[in-house]
Parts: C-alpha cells; sequence; structure tokens
C-alpha cells in the first residue's frame, strides 16, 4: 500500500500532524508513505514517515546526508555534488546525485543499508534540493 501526504504549511502545522504519521505507520506498518512539505520542514518529516523504529537510524543519516548536501549547496548552484557512500555503525549510506532544472536543483537518492537478524535490509530515501 502506498499513502502520500501532502501539507504545504509552516513547519509548525507539520509537527502537528506527526501523531497522524504515527498512527499510519501503526495502523499500515508496511506501507510506503510520502510525505509532500515545504524545504524546512524535510528533516521532521523524514525522521516521522520512517517505518517504524527500527528505521529511525536510517531515517536519521539519510536526513543528515540531505543536511549536508543542502549547507553544501547554498548559493553554490550545486557546486561539487557527486556521488558517493560512507559507512557508520554498521550502516553503510550511499548516495546519487542526479542534476535537474538546469543546474539549479539535484534530485538526491540516500540508500541506507543495515544489518538485521535475517541479513540486510535496504531503504531508500529522496528528495529534490534547490540551490
Amino acid at each position: 500500500m502506498n499513502i502520500l501526504l501532502v501539507r504545504l504549511r509552516l513547519i509548525g502545522d507539520v509537527v502537528f500532524t506527526t501523531p497522524a504519521i504515527r498512527a499510519l505507520r501503526r495502523h499500515y506498518p508496511e506501507a510506503r508513505i510520502a510525505y509532500v512539505v515545504e524545504e524546512e520542514a524535510a528533516a521532521v518529516v523524514s525522521r516521522m514517515v520512517a517505518q517504524g523504529d527500527r528505521f529511525t537510524e536510517a531515517s536519521n543519516l539519510a536526513s543528515r546526508q540531505f543536511e549536508t548536501f543542502r549547507s553544501q549547496w547554498t548559493g553554490t548552484n550545486c557546486a561539487g555534488a557527486a556521488d558517493g557512500s560512507s559507512s557508520a555503525s554498521g550502516f553503510t549510506v550511499q548516495w546519487r546525485v542526479v542534476s535537474i532544472a538546469n543546474g539549479r536543483a539535484r534530485d538526491v537518492t540516500v540508500v541506507v543499508t543495515s544489518p538485521t537478524g535475517r541479513g540486510n535490509r535496504t531503504d531508500t530515501f529522496s528528495q529534490t534540493i534547490v540551490c
């Protein structure tokens, strides 16, 4: 099941929707939840949409990678964008960056691979970052 939430308001309005996200996650644990928000609220939402407690660390790692890109690209027209990877605490984080809008934005996909009791789990997070 896929669920799309849209809340294009201030970050405070987005924070007030977090109980609804938790309720959706409890009732539909296997659902894929996407949330469209303004850029300022993206970090809050990516943590809330993560699939259960087990995925919180993967979501946090992805959020940190998005924030790293966002801080690097502020006012630079996305200079220095490149694919890459890193590892920390048993998690492998890989990212792919694709230029869009004549170089004024980047589609960033972050893939986090983490160990589970039955092998590895891969979680994919995507954002478009405007430079």
